[in-house]
């Protein structure tokens, strides 16, 4: 038996979550192969509707202090607060008079990062992220009585963000996962960035300059069988009477660490610390100068160093 019916077909959902119809036709069709296009249809539209509600797109929130046309908040804060997961706040040049705390997965980005600001006002930390999957990018983060950036049990992501003139470590990275820190300036601080409990994640710092901090320069505390990459950074003028130049502790039995390329001159204390060095490790080319006790000190450690210099 056949019948005639009308064949639509149809399109994707507009913007108002309707279907469009592109083509209408009559078509001849026996009844049997009638319900079998219809069952596909039904489990079509099912698979659709379901793909659908799999989870919305990320958010770009765009944040500028002179507000107009296309911005969403005047205030950092603001964008944060109703980010959800994935989202990215974007934020143009200006200074943000703000102390921001992050607690959801985000992406914060800088139109630059001499112009966007970030301006402690002289108290409290400049960004304060709670266990989140936080990427900070380009900022200048200044002016807090406390930390620039504090970092609580999270991974934390920092590119092309300068840190400075902050009461105490310009980056404090506490019980944290992962981190990664690269192309960045840390100056002029209490101190550059250090951990307070053993991060579970890796650590990569490449390619950043860390000079004129009172305390450490770089201080990294991880757990057993993480990994530390430090390479092409500048390590100067960490010159408090207790301060590393480079810090590096892995517990137990240690893990991988590659430190490579790193001048680092004029420390407090030791210019290079290393504690917990696995065999496989790579500690090569660079110049350790006037450290105030030891240019360069291994614990508990199968070390191999190469072409490393220490003078003064």
């Amino acid at each position: 038996m056949n019948d005639v019916l009308d064949a639509i077909i149809m399109n994707k959902c507009n913007k108002n979550g309707e279907y469009n119809a592109i083509l209408r036709m009559k078509v001849c069709v026996h009844v049997r192969t009638l319900a079998i296009i219809a069952l596909t249809a039904i489990t079509a539209a099912t698979v659709l509707v379901t793909s659908a509600g799999m989870g919305a797109a990320a958010t770009t929130w765009y944040v500028d202090d002179d507000g107009g046309n296309g911005v969403d908040f005047t205030k950092i804060q603001d964008a944060v607060n109703n980010a959800s997961a994935r989202d990215t706040v974007y934020v143009y040049n200006g200074v943000y008079k703000e102390h921001v705390t992050i607690s959801t997965s985000i992406t914060l980005v800088g139109q630059s990062e001499s112009g966007a600001v970030i301006n402690g006002d002289g108290s409290g930390n400049c960004i304060q992220v709670s266990s989140a999957d936080a990427a900070i990018n380009g900022f200048t983060i200044t002016n807090a009585s406390g930390y620039g950036l504090r970092a609580d049990h999270s991974d934390l992501e920092l590119e092309n963000v300068t840190i400075t003139g902050n009461g105490d470590y310009g980056i404090y990275f506490y019980y944290g996962k992962s981190f990664t820190l690269r192309d960045c300036t840390i100056d002029s601080n209490q101190g550059g960035m250090t951990c307070s409990g053993y991060a579970t994640g890796d650590a990569v710092v490449e390619d950043n300059t860390i000079t004129n901090n009172v305390g450490h320069g770089l201080a990294i505390c991880l757990v057993e069988g993480r990994s530390a990459t430090v390479r092409n950074n500048k390590i100067d003028n960490n010159a408090g009477a207790s301060s590393d130049g480079i810090y590096v502790y892995i517990q137990g039995t240690g893990g991988v660490m590659d430190i490579e390329n790193n001048p680092v001159t004029n420390s407090g204390r030791r210019g290079v610390y290393l504690r917990g060095v696995r065999s496989g490790s790579t500690i090569a080319n660079f110049t350790v100068r006037d450290s105030g006790t030891h240019g360069l000190r291994a614990e508990s450690s199968d070390v191999n160093i190469e072409n490393v210099t220490i003078t003064g």
